[in-house]
């Protein structure tokens, strides 16, 4: 490849100047391919300023370079002939620029130069012009002076007329010397003109670099006003989609609240409660679905992941180093069965739920067994399979409404069972947080009525949790007892129902009464060994 700029002797774009030199057009370049270059470009590349009928050709030389032949393009030489292209352009951008810059450090080095060879040829002219009339009157003196010695010799009679040719000499003289300084007087006025015009070109440069300066500042002011507007309404844009996002989810948020927080028909529940036990049930059925392949297995399979849970389970006793074993051998066996698969893991995590409140209904009558399984679910827990808890929760809301809690309209549920399932809830509640044991109660106290099986359920609950109700809120906590003293039990005393109905109203009167709450239940403590092997499950 071959560039030729602007500066060769024989482009046709060079202007013949004032001072005689010539001027250069601004900057052109041509680009001219030899070789394998020009070769590629004959087999199809078409420049984007010519015709497709016309072959590209370079005027370099006054050589023709590369004929384009009839050839129907495939997709690889488009590709060639892109990639050439772009060789060309990012080759004729950089000559370009290259060449700009040349071209304006040559114009500056040729203005300099020719500043300085002006100066000095016209001194020369001056000396030169000084020596000529110097040697001029030399030799018009001497001829002079020849003439008028030969006329001297050849006319004695007129040596008296020397004085006229004395003043005749002198008046050319005169006349020679105000020619001289005339034409001096034309140079130096040629040379100030000169002078002035160079000065009016370089007073224009100047204003012309001022206004193209404020032109190109008036420019990147619009550009960053136009930018700025832009930015804004880009932002305007987001903040508005940003607030239409979070009104959708706001509204998705509303309504999914309203629809979990929903109350079942024929059921007294407190929304709150329908929420709760949904949030339960949500991670049961995502664990039973996710086990889903396990439960519609052989019996011999699922009995084969069961064994150990049921052996852990029904090994449970009231001793702290029981516990611990117990646990151990839980945590290790779900350890393994996450490992090996999600689907195992999730049913094992369903069926220890299931076998643990399945022991629920026997708790009733052996509350420090109650508080061993609550130590057993909160190991379980801590060890990183927190849904044990809500899987466990959602057993028990199966098994018995009222550990939600709800009263269904038509519900008839065994004493003994309800007892045991709220003490196993209470239990729980109270050792992992003792916040849901408020919002149980508050829920229990605002939406249920005062009924036999309401009775029993809140007297199983408050002997389980009441002592670590006070303990966490105290005053709140007594104006809970006293709603319940003067509240709950009025009410309760109003129901009808059997001989049962007296013997929790008098229990739960005691234990306001004579604050049973401000001690720990006497089945709370759980020794570090088990003397009585005989209390199980």
């Amino acid at each position: 490849m071959r560039f030729a700029f602007g500066n060769e002797a024989n482009r046709p774009d060079e202007v013949a100047s004032t001072s005689g030199v010539n001027k250069k057009l601004p900057f052109v370049f041509t680009a001219s391919f030899v070789g394998d270059e020009a070769e590629e470009v004959g087999r199809g590349a078409v420049s984007s300023t010519q015709c497709p009928q016309t072959p590209p050709t370079s005027r370099h030389d006054g050589r023709v370079v590369g004929l384009a032949k009839a050839v129907t393009p495939s997709h690889v030489d488009l590709q060639q002939e892109l990639a050439l292209y772009d060789r060309i352009r990012r080759a004729n951008a950089a000559c370009w620029f290259e060449g700009n810059a040349r071209r304006d450090a040559l114009e500056r080095e040729l203005k300099e130069v020719m500043m300085e060879e002006t100066q000095d040829l016209k001194s020369s002219i001056f000396s030169v012009q000084e020596q000529k009339d110097a040697v001029e009157r030399e030799i018009r003196s001497f001829v002079s002076g020849e003439k008028r010695a030969r006329s001297a010799l050849m006319d004695p009679l007129k040596v008296d007329s020397s004085g006229t040719v004395r003043a005749l000499g002198s008046r050319l003289r005169e006349v020679e010397e105000e020619i001289h300084k005339a034409k001096h007087q034309k140079r130096v006025e040629a040379a100030k003109r000169e002078e002035e015009r160079r000065r009016e070109q370089e007073r224009r440069r100047a204003e012309e670099e001022v206004e193209r300066a404020r032109r190109a500042e008036e420019e990147r002011a619009e550009r960053a006003e136009a930018e700025r507007v832009l930015q804004a309404t880009r932002e305007a844009e987001r903040r508005r989609a940003e607030a239409a996002e979070a009104e959708r989810r706001a509204a998705e948020a509303r309504e999914r609240e309203e629809r979990e927080s929903k109350v079942p028909a024929g059921t007294k529940m407190a929304p709150g409660a329908s929420k709760w036990q949904r949030t339960c049930a949500a991670v049961y059925e995502k664990h039973k679905d996710l086990a889903k392949v396990i439960f519609q297995a052989s019996k011999l399979e699922r009995l084969k992941l069961e064994k150990p849970l049921k052996k852990a389970v029904n090994q449970l006793s009231c001793s702290r180093q029981q516990i611990r074993f117990v646990g151990g051998n839980v945590t290790s066996h779900l350890s393994n069965q996450h490992q090996q698969g999600q689907h195992l893991y999730s049913y094992c995590l369903v069926r220890l739920g299931d076998l643990i409140a399945a022991q629920a209904p026997g708790l009733g009558a052996a509350k420090q067994l109650a508080f061993a399984y609550a130590e057993l679910v909160a190991m379980v827990s801590d060890a990183g399979f927190e849904d044990l808890t809500f899987v466990l929760f959602a057993s028990l809301h199966r098994s018995c409404p009222l550990a939600v809690p709800g009263l269904p309209k038509s519900y008839e549920g065994d004493l003994t069972e309800i007892k045991g399932y709220i003490s196993l809830l209470a239990a729980v509640c109270q050792r992992q947080n003792p916040d849901w044991c408020w919002s149980y109660q508050a829920r229990f106290l605002n939406h249920l009525p005062a009924t036999e099986r309401t009775a029993l359920a809140l007297d199983a609950f408050l002997q389980m949790a009441g002592h670590a109700l006070h303990t966490k809120f105290r005053r709140q906590q007594d104006k809970v007892f006293a709603c319940v003293r003067q509240g709950f039990v009025r009410s309760l005393g109003q129901a009808k129902g059997s001989e049962d109905v007296d013997a929790v109203k008098s229990r739960i009167e005691k234990y306001v009464d004579m604050r049973v709450f401000a001690s720990a239940p006497k089945d709370s403590h759980i020794p570090e060994t088990d003397e009585s092997t005989h209390i199980r499950c």
